[in-house]
């Protein structure tokens, strides 16, 4: 009866010739909607960023799609030719509902030609399922609404490179289903009518297209999620270790208490072959100083760039990063003032870390200026202090990387030369990313010394079990 009520709305305004055609593919569109081939679906809802990820309200929208697609408008339908440029702006006075309905014909997507993502060619993104738009602050919130497989398609080129292969996209397809789950359950953008959004703040969804190779891994491990004692994990990744990872509770803090707890799976281990003497506790200096400037330890991830890197600037120029980001301290209780103001440190005289998690990785700095002494805690808070910018991060390979906003990771240490004035400090760092979870290149390398995607993930996510997920 739903159907049919569903059907007498959409039907208004139709011509006879279209209606038949409109009959059949919305009846399967609502078949496809409901069920797959086992019985089971979850639809997740996704807020699109603008280009560049500067934002989730668009100034306008402009869709178009490769075949004819419907636009509802509370109980008014319209449908539009293949190739035809919808267009929604502010002076868009011809919409009467809350938000506008969009679908394509079946098995074709809808392509947003108002934004721009690392498409080839300079391509506009497509998305399957469903848009929604709505008005929000003077402009629009763009939502897609898919089938939790599906968005999986775009999430794992875009996360992890298609190049590492197949073996490697299933550990990826794993990995976000089960951070996906999580990212569901929390609900963060529900104030935007949205489970996630499409940006590094959840997963990052179709900044590169949905590859052959993608959809492949994902049914391959279709519904598997990784398992802690019956209850699906969050499966933390990032990009490259540098010889550790990091313990969850050690990197991020939960509210005003740092360190937090550290579930079991996402515990701290060394993520290199043994040769020789183990290189220490990393918690303490001496050890990490070491560890640090090795570029010959043999980490499963030493073959590629942000294995080892290093980044070398003046005192002015670090003083600059530092009072420029301060007031961007996300986490107000994790900036203590020791000594004088907030907003400024004056110039850099000296630093000193205060701890160290069982990675290695900073965990806490004093930072001594001509005007004030802080206290900053947590591995985000410091990259983003210590932002290069500008400055290139020379990598293991020899190149150079400019324009970075944060630190490559928190795994370093530092060299300090001059004294009252400082005159140049040099952080010798390893890896790239938070270091908790999964090392994706080295996932990729564990993959060439001969483990499936399953031993890769029971390597990185301590005594978890692949289940379905339900």
């Amino acid at each position: 009866m739903k159907i049919i009520i569903l059907l007498l709305l959409l039907l208004v305004g139709l011509t006879a010739c279209n209606r038949i055609e409109y009959i059949e593919n919305y009846v399967q569109y609502i078949i496809n909607e409901s069920y797959d081939e086992d019985g089971w679906s979850v639809k997740i809802r996704v807020v699109i960023n603008t280009t560049g990820f500067t934002g989730l309200v668009h100034d306008s929208v402009a869709i178009t799609s490769t075949n004819y697609f419907t636009v509802r408008d509370g109980n008014q339908v319209e449908i539009f030719p293949a190739g035809f440029l919808f267009i929604v702006c502010s002076n868009s006075d011809s919409w009467e509902s809350n938000y506008l309905h969009i679908s394509a014909s079946h098995n074709h997507k809808l392509e947003i030609t108002s934004i721009q993502r690392n498409w080839p060619n300079g391509a506009s993104p497509q998305y399957r399922g469903i848009i929604e738009i709505t008005r929000h602050n003077g402009g629009f919130i763009i939502i897609n609404e898919l089938d939790l497989e599906e968005y999986l398609y775009a999430v794992v080129p875009s996360e992890m490179p298609t190049s590492h292969g197949l073996e490697a996209a299933k550990v990826q397809a794993v990995t976000a289903r089960s951070f996906a789950y999580h990212l569901y359950n929390e609900n963060r953008f529900r104030a935007f009518g949205a489970h996630v959004d499409d940006s590094v703040n959840s997963q990052v969804y179709n900044n590169i297209p949905e590859t052959e190779l993608s959809i492949i891994a994902v049914r391959a491990t279709r519904r598997q999620v990784l398992m802690y004692d019956g209850e699906v994990v969050m499966a933390n990744f990032f990009s490259t270790s540098g010889g550790t990872t990091a313990n969850f509770g050690e990197v991020w803090a939960r509210g005003p208490y740092f360190p937090s707890v550290t579930p079991p799976h996402l515990r701290a281990t060394s993520q290199f072959c043994l040769r020789g003497e183990l290189p220490g506790d990393l918690r303490l200096e001496k050890y990490a100083n070491a560890f640090f400037r090795d570029t010959h330890i043999r980490g499963f991830d030493r073959d590629f760039p942000w294995f080892r890197w290093q980044i070398r600037l003046s005192a002015e120029e670090l003083s600059d990063r530092i009072n420029a980001n301060i007031s961007h301290i996300t986490n107000p209780a994790m900036l203590t003032i020791l000594e004088g103001g907030a907003n400024s440190i004056g110039i850099l005289q000296n630093m000193e870390v205060v701890r160290r998690g069982q990675g290695g990785n900073v965990m806490e700095m004093i930072l001594i200026g001509s005007e004030s002494i802080i206290s900053v805690q947590t591995e985000f808070n410091i990259r983003m202090l210590f932002a290069p910018l500008d400055i290139p991060v020379i990598r293991h390979d020899g190149s150079e990387v400019v324009g970075l906003t944060l630190m490559p990771s928190a795994f370093f240490s530092i060299e300090m030369e001059g004294e009252n004035p400082l005159h140049y400090i040099t952080f010798f760092g390893g890896g790239n990313g938070h270091g908790v979870g999964m090392s994706q290149n080295g996932a990729k390398a564990l993959i060439n010394m001969g483990l499936n995607y399953r031993g890769v993930l029971l390597h990185y996510y301590h005594g978890v079990e692949i289940g379905l997920m339900r």
